[in-house]
């Protein structure tokens, strides 16, 4: 049967790389169990999406990219994450920032398009060219929604020229 021959293989691919690929997730994180849930997920992955994963020249190099993507992600994740204890910890010991509660108020007027371009470079830091692979558009297109999303949210907030975001465009 198709299924019991792509079961088998899909465990002999396991056998064959599993361990291999946590000492790969391990390296990326760091830590120990962080690279074991990688690995895992990356796992879960590749047997999901064995149908077209065992079509592949080299498998095992399709179960890296996920990996590094998954990681990428993470590291997207914790760096965003630690922006915002930041923000909270300066919060908690200056009191309520109502500019700050503008500047939120104003970016839910965005469309998602401008609104993710928006956080991605003013809160995470990424570059006009890391959003543009990150959101799947142009670049000159992350460019406009950013110009654009600093005139609203200017106008907003009551400034008379357009916000300007940490690192440029």
């Amino acid at each position: 049967m198709e299924d019991e021959e792509g079961r088998a293989e899909f465990e002999l691919f396991f056998h064959n790389y599993a361990r291999r690929l946590v000492g790969e997730a391990f390296c990326l994180t760091g830590n120990r169990q962080d690279g074991q849930d990688l690995a895992q997920e990356v796992l879960v992955s590749v047997w999901q999406h064995w149908g077209t994963v065992s079509l592949c020249d080299h498998p095992e190099a399709w179960a890296r990219r996920v990996m590094r993507n998954l990681a990428s992600n993470r590291w997207r994740r914790k760096r965003l994450e630690r922006r915002h204890s930041q923000l909270v910890i300066a919060e908690q010991d200056s009191g309520p920032d109502t500019g700050y509660l503008d500047i939120i108020e104003a970016l839910g007027r965005l469309a998602a398009g401008p609104r993710q371009a928006m956080v991605l470079h003013a809160v995470v830091g990424l570059s006009v060219e890391e959003i543009a692979t990150e959101l799947d558009v142009p670049a000159g297109t992350v460019r406009s929604w950013l110009h654009r999303s600093r005139v609203i949210l200017a106008a907003h907030i009551g400034a008379s020229v357009p916000v300007a975001v940490p690192g440029g465009d």
